[in-house]
């Protein structure tokens, strides 16, 4: 079990760093006790999180400064309390059900010895000072039983 960096996007936001994504919990599919928490992100600014069975390289979005590592049906984190702003602090989490991860066709289980991977989605602004978006690296989080 655990969690991987698997896909370094290597974007830097307008804080000056590049916005990271970290687990920490239980890998356990048995357990409730497992959150994402996105940090050095621009202060202020609303994301969310984005999860899929399958990642690749960084791959440019349209309209935005980031990179997605995610493919395949890709589940976005949209809803009640999971649209967040990054605050004064510059961070935002959530926490995850393994019972109920998101797909781009609806919530599924996670399965022992299966591996998601995770991103989240940032608003920010460019050197010029227009609207963008970033991501932050892609972790990959192992299920363990």
């Amino acid at each position: 079990g655990g969690a991987a960096d698997v896909c370094a996007t290597g974007n830097i936001n307008s804080t000056g760093l590049a916005g990271e994504l970290r687990a920490y919990g239980s890998d356990s599919v048995a357990s409730t006790n497992l959150a994402l928490r996105a940090i050095q992100l621009p202060p202020g600014q609303f994301g969310f999180f984005v999860g899929s069975r399958e990642v690749g390289p960084p791959f440019p979005v349209a309209g935005s400064s980031g990179a997605i590592c995610l493919r395949g049906s890709i589940g976005r984190y949209l809803g009640p309390g999971e649209v967040q702003s990054s605050g004064p602090a510059g961070t935002f989490a959530i926490d995850l059900d393994p019972t109920a991860l998101l797909t781009g066709a609806g919530p599924v289980p996670a399965v022992a010895n299966e591996t998601w991977f995770f991103q989240a989605w940032h608003r920010d602004v460019d050197l010029v000072g227009s609207p963008t978006s970033q991501f932050t690296n892609a972790l990959g989080v192992l299920f363990t039983p």
